[in-house]
């Protein structure tokens, strides 16, 4: 991002940063704002649906039906909730991309609507088999519980893979695989549409003036303000954090770069070295054991050529060899690990194979690889010669090793009883 007088904005005066920080605070506060909703209005429309829903329970408690409160109330929100998603689409307003970044699937996830879908989900397939007496088990009740459990599995997917890339252009995301979110959505909103259609026929047509109807209204709408009322609430809090950071410049010295840093991996994503960092930490650690590894096998190797192993050093060949095999179990889970994560990016940005980094590090990952495969192959000799030279120098007759001509070495070992009589004798 550069300015309009050309000039990048870490290369801003202190005072024009700070004006920047301050510009960029106002914008994210209007992005998340723009419905208009606050907490103090939600917190009043709330208290206000309340207050008359209790009215309307104390004036009819004697002619309300659970039953048909419950139906009302499924269909309602089994309705909101498959609308909601295309509700938001619909509203959100347009932001840029960067094709050539990627983001944290936690940065995309609709973790308020999984956790509102878990809820609602769940107190449906509990008070319907608790209210229906006559039929516990029928299509509104194992709908919602179906769509329980494939909320929650959305929800659980998201958190173990929340660090994981995807595509930044992408809004929404459940799972890493683009293919699976659209799966996830259109298997849910055709069991929350079959609940709006089976909920609605369970009912009595509607009446203006049925206080079952009314109540239903009521506990839907509370249900809805309070899921916008915790998602403005955490909202606000999360568009209140470029007030830390702003402070954190300010007061506790932090750098104009790694404070653009931060705000650009938020808003446009991170680039494909940035992903990295972890993994190529551990690629230079793997390197740097390598040569280590591959010197003292190469050593091993030069012992049993020149025929200088003697029971004494054995020992110290087998350690050797023992360390360096696992040295290659962990390398190898290292380069898979990063090699699939390679993989998944690519799938996830198809563009970025083009990328200079990306393709840096693709190279990377083959040239560990080749200095793997030449050490497994020193380690495979090196073993192969150890197990010759067991072989050749074990005592059948006596145990252990000795390096001695000797005409006895391959005798039957004799039983201790007669071994003790004859020396006894």
């Amino acid at each position: 991002m550069i300015t309009s007088n050309n000039k990048k904005i870490t290369d801003l005066s202190d005072g024009e940063f700070i004006s920047f920080l301050y510009s960029e605070r106002n914008r994210e506060n209007s992005f998340r704002q723009y419905q208009g909703w606050n907490i103090w209005a939600l917190v009043g429309a709330l208290v206000a649906v309340i207050c008359a829903g209790y009215q309307l329970l104390k004036d009819n408690i004697n002619t309300i039906q659970p039953i048909q409160i419950c139906y009302y109330s499924s269909m309602i929100l089994a309705f909101v909730l498959c609308i909601h998603p295309l509700l938001t689409l619909w509203f959100r307003k347009d932001r840029g991309v960067d094709l050539r970044k990627l983001k944290r699937l936690r940065q995309n996830t609709p973790y308020y609507y999984l956790v509102w879908g878990i809820v609602v989900s769940l107190a449906f397939a509990v008070a319907i088999p608790l209210t229906e007496v006559s039929l516990r088990w029928n299509v509104s009740s194992i709908t919602w519980m179906i769509v329980l459990a494939l909320f929650v599995v959305g929800a659980f997917s998201a958190f173990i893979n929340r660090e994981k890339e995807v595509n930044s252009i992408i809004q929404v995301s459940v799972f890493t695989n683009y293919k699976w979110n659209i799966v996830f959505e259109s298997v849910a909103s055709g069991l929350l549409w079959l609940n709006v259609v089976y909920s609605y026929r369970k009912t009595p047509r509607f009446e203006i003036g049925n206080p079952n109807l009314e109540l239903a209204v009521y506990g839907s709408a509370v249900v809805v303000l309070s899921y916008y009322l915790v998602k403005v609430f955490f909202e606000e809090r999360k568009a209140n954090e470029m007030d830390v950071l702003i402070d954190e410049y300010l007061y506790k010295g932090l750098p104009k770069e790694k404070v653009y840093e931060r705000l650009l991996h938020e808003r446009m994503g991170y680039r494909v070295i940035e992903s990295f960092f972890k993994e190529i930490d551990e690629i230079e650690k793997t390197i740097k054991s390598y040569e280590q590894n591959k010197s003292e096998i190469e050593e091993v190797d030069k012992l049993l050529n020149d025929k200088k192993v003697d029971a004494n050093k054995i020992e110290k060949c087998f350690e050797k060899v023992f360390n360096t095999l696992s040295y290659l179990r962990e390398s190898d889970k290292r380069v898979k690990a990063i090699n699939d994560k390679l993989k998944q990016i690519a799938k996830q940005a198809p563009m970025i194979d083009n990328d200079v980094e990306f393709e840096a590090l693709a190279n990377l990952i083959t040239s560990v690889v080749g200095r793997i495969e030449e050490l497994v192959r020193l380690t495979e000799g090196a073993s192969k010669k150890i197990d010759q030279w067991v072989k050749e120098n074990t005592c059948e007759k006596y145990g252990g090793f000795c390096t001695r001509e000797c005409e006895h070495r391959h005798e039957k070992r004799e039983w201790k009883f007669w071994r003790y009589w004859r020396f006894t004798k």
